[in-house]
């Protein structure tokens, strides 16, 4: 379920009984799924329903993001905000939403080095996806050099599958054998470049760990729906790749 926002509007208890995820509209950005994304893939891989409250984007530019401020509903003035059953007031930041999550699920908060993984592996995307943002809202320039620098994609894909080869990534998880919050993470900022600058021969053929955590991440059904929905070319691009290696 996807409700359009209009305004920011004043703190009211989230009634549904599933949480609502709060977030742009980034339908006309090539299929990214943003920040959000890390939150709703989580959701999707865990079996967790919950709603979706759609922003948008130009909108929030232009006045609900200082609104959402000035209530105290994002003091921060960011994005995703997820509300869970009963609460008034929304959970802030992506990666404690995450750990909030995964806690619940029984993924975080049992196994002190396995936590340590899961934000290591979390952790290690913060530049990756800033550097990414900024060239997608950046001048033809800062695309080109996103894609030519040795310093900017190739390096994150190195980093990256140094990062799965260290933690001990299997399949579609970014830590060990099984399931984290840094799955989603990791996963979302790959699909984001992706979206943005395509499947590269070159870059997937020489990281394997990191574009096998890709396709078995992606294969998951609830991630398949939606990724299917954004960009179907994608998916079938990412698939091909896994029966015979081209990219």
């Amino acid at each position: 379920m996807a409700v359009r926002a209009a305004t920011a509007g004043a703190a009211k208890a989230h009634t549904s009984d599933v949480p609502k995820l709060k977030y742009f509209d980034l339908s006309d950005f090539g299929g990214i799924s943003g920040r959000g994304g890390n939150i709703r893939f989580f959701l999707l891989v865990n079996g967790i329903q919950f709603e979706e409250e759609v922003v948008d984007f130009a909108g929030w530019g232009a006045g609900l993001k200082e609104q959402a401020m000035a209530s105290g509903l994002s003091p921060g003035g960011h994005l995703p905000l997820l509300y869970l059953p009963g609460s008034s007031q929304p959970l802030l930041e992506t990666f404690a939403i995450l750990r909030r999550l995964a806690k619940r699920a029984g993924q975080y908060g049992v196994d002190e080095e396995r936590d340590y993984m899961a934000d290591a592996a979390a952790d290690a995307t913060v530049e990756f996806r800033y550097a990414l943002l900024d060239s997608a809202f950046g001048s033809p320039e800062a695309k080109e050099a996103y894609v030519t620098s040795p310093q900017k994609r190739r390096h994150f894909y190195i980093v990256t599958e140094a990062l799965l080869q260290r933690l001990g990534g299997s399949g579609p998880h970014a830590v060990g054998s099984s399931s984290s919050f840094a799955d989603a993470v990791v996963f979302s900022v790959l699909w984001d470049d992706a979206a943005l600058y395509g499947l590269d021969k070159e870059l997937w053929s020489a990281n394997p760990k990191l574009a096998g955590f890709f396709r078995a991440y992606m294969a998951q059904q609830p991630v398949l729906g939606w990724c299917r929905g954004m960009r179907a070319d994608l998916c079938d691009a990412a698939t091909a790749a896994g029966a015979a290696p081209h990219l």
